[in-house]
C-alpha cells in the first residue's frame, strides 16, 4: 500500500490500481474454481478407498463410525465449496444399503431367537426409564429432546417444525450444539476427524431390587393400587435380577406406588429398543436410505407384535374370536403375509426357499412358559409382561414419531404404520386376557347346577340357589390368585379392568344361558331368578371395585321379560337383538306356555328374523 501511495503522487496511480484490482479478482476467480477442483480430488481419493474396501466385515458400530466420518466429510464439502458430494453420497448409499439389508436380516433372526427363549419375566428398570438413557440413543439425545418442544399442534396432532437437526456442522458428535463452522473451529489447530468411537457410558436404568425378599418395597403410599391388590407383598424371587453389561444398579429402594408406575418390559424389549437406536443413527447419518431403514425398524415391532399374539392367544376358545376388532385382524394378517415364512414349510423347505430380507420363520414359545396351570391363572404374569412390554415399545415409537416423519420425507408409510399397527398393540389386550377370563369360571359346572334348580316353585323363595355360592367361590378363588400374581409383577389398572369386565360379562351370559334352559317357569321361579342374580351382585361388589357392574342390564332385562304379557313380548323380541334365537325361543316358550297360537306366531317371527340376519 505504501508503494501505491507513492505511485499516486507520481500521477500514474490510476492504471496501476486498476491492474492490482484486476489481478486480485482474477486470482479470486481462479481460486474459486479451484475449490471445486480441490474438493473433486478429495472426493476421488476417499471414493477410491471406499470402493476398494469390503465394509461387510465391519461391526455395526464400526460401520456407523465410518458412516459418521463420511457424513462429516460431506458437510465439510458443502461448507468448503457448496458441493453436495454426490459421487461420495451415491457410493456410501450403495454400500450402506447392501450392508444394512444383511444386517437387518440377521437382526430379525436374532429377534426370533430372543423371543423363542424369552421367559417373559419383568426386567426391573427404574420408574423414570426412557429410551434416551440407552447408549444407542446417545448421539441423538439432543435432537430428540429439542424436537418435541418445537412442535405445533395441528388438528390435535403434533407436527414438527424446523427443529434442530445434526445434519449441519453446528452439532457435535453427541448432538449438542456448537457455534461456528468446521473451518472456523479448526482454523488454528485440530481436525474435524480427530474423534474416536463414542465411549461406552454406564447406563443407570436398572432399579435396585436388592437381595432381601422385601427389598423392592417400602412403606410409602400405595394409593394408586386397586383396593383388591393392596397387600403386604413378599416376593420370594425378587433377587433374580437381570444385569445388563452397560447398566449399573442404583442404591434406591422403590415403594409399591413407584413399582406400579415402573414400565413393564423384558430383556427382549430392551434389545429391540437398542436396535431402534442403531437404525435411527443410520437413518440420521444417511438420509437417502432413511426410508428403507425406517421400514425395517417397523418390522422389528411387527414381529414382536406377531410373536406376542402367536404365543398367548392359541388357547383362546373359538367362540370368543369376536374380541378381535378389524384393525387388529388386518394388522396381524398383513404381518403374516409380508414378514412371516409359512409355518407349514419344514426347516429344509425353508432353507431351500429363497427368502427376502424381510422374512423370518414363525416363532414358537419357549417350553419354560407354562400357560396351563389354573393356580397361576394360566400364565397371567407372563401374559401381562408380554402384552404390556409390547405396549411400552409402542409408546417409545410414538415418542419418535415426529422425528421419523422428518427423516422419511413425504411418504404415507409411517402414518399407516402408526394408525394401524402401533395402535393394535393395546387392542391385543382383550384377546390375550380373555384366555384367562374364559377359564376363571367353569360355566359347564354352573349350567349343570342351574339345570337342577326347580323354576316352577309356587311361592317366591327367600333363599337363593346353591349354584350362586359355587359361582361366587370360583370368583373369590380367582381374586386370591390374582393377588398372588401381583406378588410377582404389578398389574396395571387397565389390565385389572379388562380382566374383571371380561369375567363378569361371561358370567352374566352364563346366567342368561342357564335361565333359558328352563323348560317351564312359574311366577315363583321368576322371583328366584331375580333373587339369585341380586345375591350374586351384592357379593360381587365386595370382590371388585368396578362400578357400574358390566352386563347387569343384559341379565335383568331377560328376567323382566318373563313378566311381559303376550302382546308386549312381540315388541320386546323385535327390539332386543343382543340375545340369541335360542334364548328368545326359550323365553317365548315359558311366557306363552298356555297360549299355543301366540307361541307359534312368536316362534315363527324369531326364526324369520334369524334368516334375514336381523339377529
Amino acid at each position: 500500500m505504501y508503494m501505491l501511495s507513492l505511485l499516486l503522487t507520481d500521477g500514474v496511480s490510476e492504471p496501476l490500481y486498476f491492474e492490482e484490482s484486476f489481478n486480485k479478482q482474477y486470482v479470486k476467480e481462479k481460486l474459486g474454481k479451484g475449490l471445486v477442483r480441490i474438493w473433486h480430488d478429495v472426493q476421488a481419493r476417499v471414493l477410491a478407498y471406499l470402493l476398494g474396501s469390503d465394509l461387510s466385515w465391519y461391526k455395526f458400530d464400526e460401520f456407523l463410525h465410518i458412516l459418521g466420518i463420511v457424513h462429516r466429510l460431506m458437510e465439510i464439502g458443502e461448507e468448503f465449496c457448496a458441493s453436495k458430494s454426490e459421487a461420495l453420497q451415491n457410493s456410501i448409499k450403495k454400500q450402506s444399503s447392501n450392508y444394512f439389508r444383511n444386517y437387518h436380516h440377521d437382526r430379525l433372526e436374532e429377534l426370533r431367537i430372543f423371543l423363542e427363549n424369552e421367559s417373559w419375566e419383568m426386567c426391573p428398570v427404574k420408574p423414570d426409564f426412557t429410551i434416551l438413557q440407552l447408549q444407542e440413543f446417545r448421539s441423538l439425545r439432543h435432537i430428540l429432546k429439542t424436537w418435541k418442544p418445537r412442535a405445533e399442534s395441528v388438528n390435535g396432532r403434533q407436527t414438527a417444525v424446523s427443529s434442530p437437526d445434526c445434519s449441519s456442522s453446528n452439532h457435535s458428535q453427541d448432538g449438542s450444539s456448537i457455534t461456528g463452522g468446521y473451518f472456523a473451529r479448526y482454523s488454528e489447530s485440530g481436525s474435524p476427524f480427530d474423534v474416536g468411537f463414542d465411549e461406552v457410558q454406564e447406563e443407570d436404568i436398572l432399579a435396585n431390587i436388592g437381595d432381601e425378599p422385601s427389598g423392592y418395597f417400602s412403606d410409602e403410599s400405595d394409593e394408586d393400587i386397586p383396593e383388591e391388590l393392596k397387600k403386604d407383598f413378599v416376593d420370594e424371587n425378587v433377587g433374580d435380577t437381570v444385569i445388563n453389561r452397560h447398566s449399573k444398579p442404583n442404591s434406591k429402594k422403590f415403594s409399591r406406588r413407584e413399582l406400579m408406575k415402573a414400565p413393564i418390559l423384558t430383556n427382549t424389549t430392551l434389545t429391540v429398543l437398542r436396535q431402534c437406536g442403531k437404525y435411527l443413527q443410520m437413518s440420521h447419518l444417511l438420509r437417502p436410505i432413511a426410508f428403507e431403514v425406517i421400514v425395517c425398524m417397523s418390522q422389528l415391532f411387527d414381529y414382536y407384535l406377531y410373536a406376542v399374539h402367536a404365543f398367548f392367544t392359541t388357547d383362546l376358545p373359538v367362540s370368543f374370536r369376536s374380541v378381535y376388532n378389524l384393525n387388529l385382524q388386518t394388522s396381524l394378517k398383513r404381518i403374516q403375509d409380508s414378514l412371516v415364512v409359512p409355518s407349514h414349510l419344514t426347516e429344509a423347505e425353508q432353507d431351500q426357499t429363497e427368502r427376502t430380507v424381510g422374512e423370518v420363520p414363525e416363532p414358537h414359545i419357549s417350553p419354560v412358559v407354562d400357560l396351563t396351570q389354573r393356580e397361576t391363572l394360566h400364565g397371567l404374569a407372563e401374559r401381562v409382561v408380554a402384552v404390556e412390554s409390547l405396549i411400552f415399545l409402542a409408546k417409545q415409537l410414538e415418542f419418535l414419531h415426529d422425528y421419523l416423519e422428518h427423516l422419511q420425507g413425504g411418504s404415507s408409510f409411517l402414518q399407516q404404520f402408526f394408525s394401524q399397527t402401533v395402535t393394535a398393540s393395546a387392542e391385543l389386550r382383550r384377546p390375550v386376557y380373555m384366555c384367562v377370563a374364559a377359564t376363571a369360571v367353569d360355566s359347564k359346572v354352573i349350567l349343570a347346577l342351574m339345570a337342577k334348580v326347580n323354576w316352577e316353585v309356587k311361592e317366591v323363595m327367600s333363599q337363593h340357589s346353591k349354584y350362586v355360592d359355587i359361582l361366587l367361590r370360583e370368583l373369590q378363588i380367582f381374586s386370591m390368585r390374582l393377588e398372588e400374581v401381583v406378588l410377582r409383577i404389578p398389574i396395571p389398572q387397565e389390565v385389572y379392568l379388562i380382566l374383571w369386565e371380561s369375567i363378569i360379562q361371561l358370567t352374566c351370559k352364563t346366567f342368561v344361558e342357564g335361565f333359558s334352559n328352563a323348560k317351564k317357569c312359574s311366577t315363583g321361579g321368576r322371583g328366584l331368578m331375580q333373587l339369585d342374580f341380586s345375591q350374586f351382585l351384592s357379593k360381587l361388589k365386595k370382590l371388585t371395585s368396578i362400578r357400574p357392574i358390566p352386563g347387569t342390564e343384559y341379565v335383568e332385562h331377560y328376567i323382566k321379560a318373563y313378566y311381559l304379557q303376550e302382546a308386549a313380548l312381540e315388541s320386546w323380541v323385535r327390539e332386543h337383538n343382543e340375545y340369541s334365537s335360542k334364548h328368545l325361543l326359550a323365553l317365548v316358550s315359558c311366557v306363552c306356555q298356555n297360549d299355543k297360537k301366540t307361541r307359534q306366531r312368536l316362534t315363527a317371527l324369531i326364526e324369520d328374523m334369524e334368516i334375514v340376519g336381523s339377529r
